[in-house]
């Protein structure tokens, strides 16, 4: 009887030692998956650089935009007020302009 039951014990080690090996197996599989090809896997990483350089130069292209229209406006400013731009202004909402001269308002061109 207490042989079987020391031949019990060493098989319940063995099987035992060979579950635990079998459930780091299968975690290393797990994480190595979501690695290679989860939601934050090294495809999809290259994949937002590829973007990132695709839209770095229209970041670049919308903030000089933006500081050329911030220009303008600080021309306009409660504080100082430029006489040109001011004259700019009324005149293209009011449609004015004098008898001897020709008035062309470019919106595409920016003459900076």
């Amino acid at each position: 009887m207490i042989r079987h039951m020391k031949q019990i014990n060493k098989i319940c080690r063995k099987a035992s030692g060979a579950g635990l090996t079998g459930v780091w197996i299968l975690l290393i599989i797990y994480f190595a998956n979501h690695a290679f090809s989860g939601e934050y896997s090294l495809a999809r990483y290259n994949q937002l650089r590829a973007e990132e350089s695709r839209l770095v130069p229209v970041a670049n292209t919308v903030a000089a935009e933006k500081a050329r229209i911030e220009a303008r406006i600080a021309l306009m400013g409660p504080s100082v007020t430029d006489p040109d731009m001011l004259e700019e202004q009324v005149r293209r909402q009011l449609g004015f302009a004098h008898a001897d001269e020709v008035v062309m308002f470019l919106d595409d061109v920016h003459l900076d």
